[in-house]
C-alpha cells in the first residue's frame, strides 16, 4: 500500500485495509463524521439559529476535508473508485 500525502492509497486488493485506516485518519482530524454523521444534541430554541448556522458551515468543512482524503486515498478515481469498490 502507497501513501499519498500521508493517505493510504486504494488499490484493488487491499479495500478492507485501506477503509480502516482511512477512518482512523479521519477521526484523528475530526472529519468522519462527514462521512457518517454523528448524533447531534439538540439545542435549545434560542440558539436554535446560531447552532444550524454553525453546523452548517462545521459541516461544509468537514465534507470538503473528508472529500479531500476520499481523493488522495483513492488513487486514480478518487471518491468514485471508493464507492464502486465498497459496494461488492
Amino acid at each position: 500500500m502507497v501513501d499519498e500525502g500521508g493517505w493510504s492509497v486504494l488499490t484493488s486488493t487491499n479495500y478492507s485495509t485501506w477503509a480502516i485506516k482511512m477512518e482512523a485518519n479521519m477521526e484523528a482530524q475530526g472529519i468522519w463524521d462527514a462521512i457518517e454523521p454523528a448524533n447531534y444534541s439538540n439545542p435549545t430554541k434560542a440558539n436554535l439559529e446560531y447552532s444550524e448556522l454553525v453546523k452548517s458551515e462545521r459541516d461544509l468543512q468537514r465534507n470538503a476535508a473528508a472529500a479531500e482524503a476520499l481523493n488522495l486515498g483513492g488513487g486514480s478515481g478518487g471518491a468514485s473508485r471508493v464507492f464502486d469498490l465498497e459496494q461488492r
